[in-house]
């Protein structure tokens, strides 16, 4: 699964077009009153201003190069807060999902994370930067039931649960080692915040199989 665009909410375009171009780099790609959108490079990441929704907050994840994971750490460190998982550490080490990845905040308090899965086998020669980021490569989705709501996703768009994580109660994945959703339970913690899950709009634009769908949570 290829996530082709990600729609979302923010309070502030301002500080949201500050802190993706400004401080990250990635390409503003359109800009008015009502919304930003940036590229990052296979995805498109679409941000609207709402003003009836006090602090809509988000899970994302960025894929990198498997051979910048290092790199990009230092590259952020002095942009952005870089997350401890552990008391010890600030680098999670998925052994199931072959892949280690590191956790910040961007200026609206989404939870984003840059991922490298050593499974896709992606190089570059480049220095690392914006232009090395890859796609957004998963989007958290809130549901009251995770099972209910997973099975609906898997049967109208022809998806499959994550074959690397074990579906939980709280806590299911779909799709693949390019494209995940996160299907988590309303009021569970994003890892590794204590921020509390709500339901947010939410619109993914994804290719699967050669086909582009659409999903959308209002």
């Amino acid at each position: 699964m290829n996530i082709k665009e990600v729609h979302i909410l923010t309070n502030d375009l301002k500080k949201t077009a500050a802190f993706y171009s400004d401080l990250l780099g990635f390409t503003i790609i359109e800009k008015d009153l009502q919304h930003v959108s940036f590229s990052v490079n296979q995805t498109i990441l679409r941000f609207s201003l709402t003003t009836s929704i006090i602090n809509p907050v988000y899970h994302l994840a960025f894929d990198i190069p498997n051979n910048t994971f290092d790199e990009a750490f230092t590259w952020l460190a002095p942009k952005a807060e870089i997350l401890n998982v552990t008391p010890e550490s600030k680098i999670a080490d998925f052994v199931r999902w072959n892949a280690k990845s590191f956790y910040f905040f961007d200026s609206n308090g989404n939870i984003l994370e840059f991922i490298t899965r050593y499974d896709n086998h992606v190089e570059t020669t480049a220095a690392f930067n914006a232009s090395a980021v890859l796609s957004v490569s998963e989007v958290g989705i809130v549901t009251d039931n995770v099972n209910d709501t997973s099975n609906k996703l898997v049967a109208k768009y022809d998806l499959q649960f994550f074959s690397k994580q074990p579906p939980l109660p709280d806590f299911t994945v779909l799709g693949d080692n390019n494209g995940l959703f996160i299907i988590v339970q309303k009021d569970r913690a994003w890892y590794p915040t204590d921020k509390k899950s709500s339901v947010f709009y939410t619109k993914v634009i994804f290719e699967d199989k050669g086909q582009l769908q659409e999903f959308e949570l209002t």
